[in-house]
């Protein structure tokens, strides 16, 4: 196989009922900017298992790459319904949700996904952001300061809190996270 693609194909052609292959294939699919064909993919799997909450947080991200943010919201609203627990889903939601304008939702799905995973460096990062836009720089910092402790390695979090520095008027430390 020469890609993801090539795989779930190969897959798909000699098991057609492979709900994960659909999935994995349409995040293959994503990933590669297709996201009408990543958005088809996950409906196949979401009609073989109707119940499938990981196919419902990917094909609510699809819908948030189109800037669809209400169909990704109630993606997200499903996957959760489905997976109470789903950390990953209650960041993405609460993404979707600030990027619509919704700050203080956003920050309770991302409270809620550091509640059940707290090591979620993607939701302390997520709400580091929001705070950032409430202009709570300090929390934000916080949030940030947190995501570097669990990942050291964090690209993001180092260049969001420097930001978040620079917006305090902390250069040395801000120039020190760039």
């Amino acid at each position: 196989w020469r890609d993801g693609i090539s795989l779930w194909n190969d897959v798909l052609n000699k098991y057609p009922d492979v709900l994960t292959a659909y999935n994995n294939r349409g995040s293959d699919y994503m990933e590669q900017g297709n996201i009408q064909q990543a958005i088809s993919d996950y409906n196949k799997a979401i009609a073989i298992k109707p119940n499938y909450a990981e196919a419902y947080n990917n094909r609510g991200a699809a819908y948030k790459n189109q800037g669809n943010i209400q169909q990704a919201i109630s993606d997200y609203n499903k996957a959760i319904a489905i997976k109470p627990n789903y950390a990953e889903a209650y960041n993405n939601r609460g993404i979707a949700y600030k990027n619509q304008g919704s700050i203080q939702q956003a920050i309770s799905d991302f409270n809620k996904a550091i509640e059940i995973n707290p090591n979620a460096v993607d939701a302390y990062c997520s709400r580091g952001t929001a705070y950032c836009q409430q202009g709570n720089f300090t929390q934000a910092i916080l949030d940030f300061s947190r995501a570097i402790k669990i990942n050291p390695n964090y690209a993001e979090a180092y260049n969001s809190r420097g930001n978040a520095y620079y917006q305090q008027g902390n250069f040395t430390r801000a120039f020190s996270d760039f």
